[in-house]
């Protein structure tokens, strides 16, 4: 368990009265080797201080899933020590695989846009052994709009009472439920058949990054596919 003192990773109550980041638990599970002063200075440097954090472990294996949210690198490609040793330990805490997967679910030109307003993304020179991925997933105002205009074809066709499959594509929304799904499916396999472990954001670290770090937990742990794990995985 992550409390065995030889786990790679331990539990903190430094968040215990939310001063760290208001929107993480009281406790949080991080890399043995980096001290809470370091999670500290490493959370000042990503967006509402969403640092890195682990959300699911193999219980046989050493690969994880950490999620955070984008740092905050802006223009002048500002560095943190400590947030790029933070990603380093978390890497660490994997010996089987050399390189630790970032999967940012946004459109490589979203986190683009992003960087201009002071935020941004991971830059492989900075963080060493690890790997870069866009998912290409729209963010949540896209979505919402995709939705509202899915639902709108169903309810004319119901009405109607035809089903076109072409009218409802063109909503977008089966495709960004498509994106998800094929992220989150990246990410079963990255853990499954290599055992590597990966860390997913997005740009805050909330709609997306739950999406997809959910559903892949749902393909890897059987324990999420029963009600009451699936109540813990979404609580």
């Amino acid at each position: 368990g992550l409390n065995n003192p030889l786990s790679n990773w331990r539990v903190t109550a430094l968040n215990r009265e939310y001063g760290l980041c208001a929107t993480y638990p009281r406790l949080l599970a991080v890399p043995r080797a980096v001290t809470d002063e370091a999670l500290s200075r490493a959370a000042a440097f990503r967006s509402g201080r969403r640092l890195p954090v682990l959300c699911w472990k193999d219980a046989f294996g050493v690969a994880s899933i950490c999620r955070c949210s984008q740092p905050l690198v802006g223009v002048a490609n500002k560095r943190s020590a400590d947030d790029e040793a933070l990603l380093r330990a978390i890497g660490e805490t994997n010996p089987i695989g050399d390189t630790l997967h970032i999967l940012d679910c946004r459109p490589k030109l979203n986190a683009e846009v992003n960087q201009v307003k002071g935020k941004g993304y991971e830059h492989a020179s900075n963080y060493a052994a690890t790997r870069l991925t866009f998912m290409n997933i729209e963010n949540i105002h896209a979505m919402r709009s995709s939705l509202k205009a899915f639902l709108a074809v169903l309810k004319k066709q119901a009405a109607a009472g035809e089903t076109s499959m072409p009218e409802l594509e063109k909503s977008g929304w089966l495709e960004h439920l498509r994106m998800v799904l094929r992220a989150a499916l990246h990410a079963a396999r990255l853990l499954e058949h290599d055992r590597a472990s990966v860390v997913v954001h997005c740009s805050d670290g909330w709609d997306r990054t739950s999406q997809v770090t959910a559903l892949a937990q749902l393909a890897l742990d059987p324990t999420f596919r029963t009600r009451r794990g699936f109540e813990t995985l979404v609580a």
